[in-house]
């Protein structure tokens, strides 16, 4: 099984009378195959026959790719784990057209699945099959799966495919096929600042060819005042909404932060290497497996492997372990929106915790160690839905709040109120990651 495949396949097929000339001239079987299963088989609901091909003609799908292509595979999703389009908030709509093929089908058929920027490396590619048998083609899509594909191999296919249909189309001089044309000539000639605004401003959810949504000023906080921050606190500051990652008051926060950082760092051992070696761990099991199961399996395993913690071990025993590793400087700005702190992890795991972050010390503290373990020298604790802050928020509810304790120490099917704030007494830790936990591990339902 390759976890990490991501293939589109097709042939081209006679398409009979198809009377709009880009749709007949681009007909074809199409397939598409994503880790170990065919994204593209389907049920005919009238004889029950299973097949993996489509007959579409490609012509819709590529003029989807190229309208979207600054966004496929540097947007992140509104939320981990990823519904699917089907299931998706009135208010997420036009996040899922930007991803979601099924805004590309025009009246053809093809499957819900959905292409979006993971972390900087890798791309979420997930299918849904249909819902029962309430579709409204002839086929119901009958596949589910959700892989992280490493994104030189997601744009290379896209590409492909894209780059197939306008040979298909050569010649041909209808409006449809010039706009193709047209479009894919000005993205494929992008390069330098232009290239960078286009992608930092894709990820954003705007339309970096668009002066009434990405204005100079903002072109320039892209293009400029990030050209001067490390590339993954970029890549985290795009994972926040536009209205956060451009505000001047973010970008202070970042800079002051790192001086804090600078000023406020002392001799530490360095972050072991057996930590660092985590990293590939986390990344082959985040191929097929839910962000927040990521992070509870890492915590897991660090706890046990590295910090030499029972499976219960909580408070002075966890900050006793964690001390050497973890370094908090004490002069650090005051928080801003969407930002929680900020840590380097080059020699040693240094973080900067704003001071409202007081209550939740120990929590932001195991998140930075997760993000470090991911890898970046510099790293930013956010408030943003992405993969990584998915993973470390997971893993730092199980390493302050194990699943082991709470199961030892839940009594009965339902935890009241007054008894989850004494578990998180007695944890030291916040009374919603107890209830997270409960509520997630199904350890007891919550009154």
């Amino acid at each position: 099984m390759n976890s990490r495949r991501f293939e589109l396949g097709w042939e081209w097929l006679s398409a009979g009378r198809v009377p709009v000339e880009s749709h007949a001239r681009t007909w074809a079987r199409l397939e598409i195959r994503l880790g170990d299963v065919c994204a593209t088989r389907v049920e005919d609901l009238d004889s029950g026959a299973m097949r993996d091909g489509l007959r579409v003609p490609l012509m819709p799908l590529a003029e989807w790719l190229a309208s979207n292509w600054w966004y496929l595979t540097s947007e992140s999703p509104p939320s981990y784990p990823v519904r699917p389009a089907r299931d998706a908030m009135a208010s997420t709509r036009s996040w899922y057209r930007r991803h979601d093929l099924l805004f590309a089908r025009e009246g053809f058929s093809l499957p819900d699945l959905l292409i979006a920027r993971a972390d900087d490396e890798r791309v979420l590619v997930q299918v849904a099959s249909d819902p029962g048998r309430s579709t409204r083609f002839p086929v119901r899509f009958v596949e589910n799966q959700s892989v992280l594909v490493p994104k030189v191999v997601v744009e290379s296919e896209l590409r492909r495919l894209l780059e197939a249909v306008l040979a298909r189309l050569e010649g041909s001089e209808t409006a449809d096929a010039h706009e193709l044309r047209e479009r894919w000539s000005e993205i494929t000639a992008l390069n330098g600042d232009d290239l960078v605004l286009r992608q930092r401003a894709g990820a954003l959810g705007l339309d970096g060819d668009c002066p009434d949504e990405v204005p100079d000023d903002l072109a320039h906080v892209l293009v400029e005042t990030f050209g001067m921050q490390p590339s993954s606190l970029v890549a985290d500051l795009l994972e926040l909404p536009a209205a956060v990652a451009a505000d001047t008051h973010t970008v202070s926060w970042v800079g002051e932060a790192r001086e804090s950082i600078q000023r406020g760092t002392s001799a530490q051992a360095p972050l072991p290497a057996s930590l660092r070696g985590r990293a590939p761990d986390a990344r082959k099991l985040g191929e097929n497996t839910p962000a927040h199961e990521v992070g509870w399996e890492l915590a897991s395993g660090l706890r046990r492997d590295l910090l030499g913690l029972a499976a219960t071990a909580h408070g002075e025993q966890l900050d006793a372990a964690l001390g050497p590793i973890i370094q908090v400087v004490p002069d650090a700005p005051a928080a801003t929106r969407g930002l929680r702190g900020l840590l380097r992890a080059d020699e040693a795991l240094a973080v900067v915790l704003p001071p409202s972050a007081a209550p939740t010390r120990r929590f932001l503290g195991a998140r930075a160690l997760c993000l470090g373990v991911l890898g970046g020298p510099e790293r930013l604790i956010t408030d943003a839905p992405s993969w990584s802050q998915s993973v470390c928020r997971a893993f730092a509810t199980e390493l302050i709040a194990p699943r082991a304790y709470l199961e030892k120490h839940v009594e009965g099917a339902v935890v009241s109120e007054e008894r989850a704030e004494e578990l998180a007494l007695e944890l030291n830790a916040p009374r919603r990651a107890v209830e997270h936990q409960i509520a997630n591990h199904d350890i007891a339902r919550l009154d």
